[in-house]
C-alpha cells in the first residue's frame, strides 16, 4: 500500500484576491514525482507557501505524512518538512558547499558539526545521486545544474519528506533538465517525493507518475501515466484558431535571406524569409540571450530587403529596419513614468524623423490602435495594467513601428500557460501585420504554433533546419 506523503482537501485561503486557491485537491506518495502545471498564475503562490508552512486558511484540511497539520479551525504557522527549490538560490555564496547543507540544521539544531562525519555523509549523498561535487567550493561557483543538486542535498539533510521544484526548467539547458531529471527518478526510488511545477508538461513528462492541471485557484484535471497522450495534454493548454487562416501580407516579398548557413555536420544552407514568416530557433540548451551570442552560433552572409548586412551594421539600423525584443519584456521596455500611449509610440519618432512627437500624431496612433487595444490606450498609468495588457503594448510598438524584420529572444520566459497562449497570438498578429520574425525559444511547442521554419541550436551551434512540413519530428527531440 502507497503511503501518502502531502494531501490537500478542499482548501480554500486566507486570501482575498483573486490570487487565492479556490477548493483545491491533490495528494502525493512515497517516491512519486508528481507535475503540476498551473494553466494561469491564480493561486499558485499561495498553495507554495501553505506547501512550506502551515498558514491560516478560510476552508478546507491538510495533512503532511497522514496527520492533519492545518485547518480552517487551527493554523500554527508552523513549517512542514518540505523544501522548496526555486530559480533563486538559497544557497549563501560566500560559503563552502558542505557548510550551507550542515551549518545551522533547523532539524539538528546543531552550530557546529563533525567535519570527517558530515564528508563522510556528502560523499554517500554524491554516490546515491552519481554526481561529483566538490564539498570545499564557495557555493557562487557553482554551475546552475550543481546549485539545484546541493540544493536538494540540503533538503534531504533537513529531513524533508517532499521536495518543491519550481519554475526549474526556465534556469538550466536542455541536456542539464535531463540529468536532473535522471536523479529526480533515482531519489524517487530511494522514497524522496517530488512536485514539479512547470508550464511545459514535455519538460516532465518523460519522469513523473502524474500530471496535474490547476487553474483558478483550483485542481482542473489529473492524468495517471496510463493517461498520458500529448495530443489530449496539448489541448489541455492551447486551442487557437486555425493557424493556416491567417491573412498574410505581401507573401512574395522576400526580406530576409542567409547563404551558407553551416550546420555542426557541415551542411551549408539557404534561408529565404519572405514578409510575414517565422523562423523559430529551438535553443535547446539555453545559449542565446542577445544579438552578439546569436551572431556566434550563426556565421553565414545575409541579406535584408536586398542589402547585404552584418551583425554590427544590423545594430546601427535597431529601431528601423531591425528590431530586438527581450525576454522578459515587461522589465525592460516598458517606462512606467510614461503614459501607456507615449509608451507606445516609443521609437516612432525616429521612423517619422521627428525628434519628438506631436501631440497630433499621438491622437491619430491612439484612433487608429484604439481597436486593437481597447481603453486601456488612455491608461495614464501604466503601472496598473495586468500582464496581458502590457505584453500588448510591447507586441504592438513593434507592429506600430512595423520593421522589415523582428527579432525576439525568448517571449515565452516566466509565463503560465495562458499568457503564453496571449503571447502567440501576438505573434500572430505581427506576421499578419507582414513583419519577418526570428525567434529564439526554448519552449518549441508554443513556439510551433507560429513557426514556418524551425532550426535546432546546441551549445556547439545549428544542428538541423526543418520547413514546417517536417515538424513531427519535434515529438521525439
Amino acid at each position: 500500500m502507497k503511503k501518502e506523503v502531502f494531501r490537500m482537501e478542499n482548501v480554500v485561503g486566507d486570501e482575498t484576491d483573486i490570487t487565492n486557491l479556490d477548493n483545491m485537491n491533490f495528494h502525493m506518495n512515497k517516491g512519486e514525482i508528481l507535475g503540476l502545471i498551473p494553466v494561469n498564475g491564480c493561486g499558485r503562490e499561495n498553495l507554495l507557501r501553505l506547501l512550506c508552512r502551515n498558514r491560516p486558511i478560510r476552508l478546507g484540511r491538510i495533512y503532511v505524512g497522514e496527520k492533519l497539520v492545518n485547518s480552517h479551525m487551527y493554523s500554527d504557522n508552523s513549517l512542514n518538512q518540505v523544501y522548496l527549490l526555486e530559480q533563486k538560490s538559497k544557497l549563501i555564496s560566500e560559503l563552502t558547499v558542505l557548510d550551507n547543507i550542515y551549518v545551522l540544521q533547523k532539524m539538528h539544531r546543531k552550530f557546529f558539526y563533525n567535519r570527517t562525519q558530515v564528508r563522510k555523509q556528502f560523499r554517500w549523498l554524491c554516490e546515491s545521486m552519481k554526481v561529483n561535487i566538490r564539498p570545499d567550493v564557495n557555493a557562487y561557483k557553482l554551475a546552475p545544474l550543481e546549485r539545484i543538486i546541493v540544493e536538494i542535498m540540503k533538503g534531504i539533510e533537513q529531513g524533508a519528506k517532499l521536495i518543491v521544484m519550481s519554475g526549474i526548467g526556465e534556469c538550466i539547458s536542455f541536456s542539464h533538465l535531463n540529468l536532473l531529471k535522471n536523479i529526480m527518478v533515482d531519489l524517487a526510488k530511494q522514497g524522496m517525493s517530488f512536485l514539479y511545477f512547470c508550464s511545459n508538461y514535455e519538460e516532465i513528462i518523460d519522469s513523473c507518475d502524474r500530471i496535474l492541471f490547476m487553474q483558478d485557484g483550483r485542481d482542473l484535471k489529473l492524468f495517471e501515466r496510463n493517461e498520458f497522450n500529448r495530443r489530449w495534454l496539448q489541448k489541455m493548454i492551447y486551442s487557437f484558431p486555425d493557424i493556416s487562416a491567417t491573412p498574410r501580407h505581401n507573401t512574395s516579398r522576400v526580406i530576409f535571406e542567409v547563404k551558407g548557413l553551416r550546420t555542426i555536420r557541415r551542411e551549408s544552407k539557404n534561408l529565404i524569409m519572405r514578409a510575414g514568416q517565422c523562423l523559430v530557433l529551438y535553443d535547446k540548451n539555453r545559449v542565446i540571450d542577445s544579438l552578439l551570442k546569436l551572431k556566434d552560433m550563426l556565421p553565414c552572409k545575409m541579406w535584408l530587403e536586398g542589402e547585404q548586412m552584418s551583425f554590427g551594421k544590423m545594430q546601427k539600423v535597431l529601431g528601423t529596419q531591425v528590431m530586438l525584443l527581450a525576454p522578459d519584456p515587461t522589465k525592460s521596455m516598458i517606462y512606467k513614468e510614461f503614459t501607456f500611449i507615449e509608451n507606445l509610440c516609443l521609437g516612432l519618432g525616429k521612423k517619422v524623423h521627428e525628434q519628438i512627437v506631436s501631440e497630433r500624431v499621438l491622437e491619430s496612433v491612439k484612433e487608429e490602435y484604439r481597436e486593437f487595444l481597447g481603453e486601456c490606450i488612455d491608461e495614464k498609468d501604466v503601472s496598473a495594467l495586468d500582464i496581458f495588457d502590457l505584453y500588448k503594448l510591447i507586441y504592438y510598438r513593434i507592429h506600430l513601428l512595423n520593421p522589415s524584420l523582428a527579432i525576439i529572444f525568448n517571449p515565452f520566459k516566466n509565463t503560465d500557460i495562458n499568457l503564453r497562449g496571449h503571447i502567440v497570438e501576438l505573434i500572430l498578429r505581427l506576421k499578419e501585420k507582414g513583419i519577418t520574425l526570428i525567434v529564439v525559444s526554448v519552449d518549441i511547442n508554443a513556439s510551433m504554433l507560429v513557426a514556418d521554419t524551425i532550426g535546432i541550436i546546441e551549445t556547439e551551434g545549428l544542428t538541423e533546419v526543418h520547413e514546417a512540413k517536417d515538424f513531427g519530428f519535434i515529438n521525439t527531440l
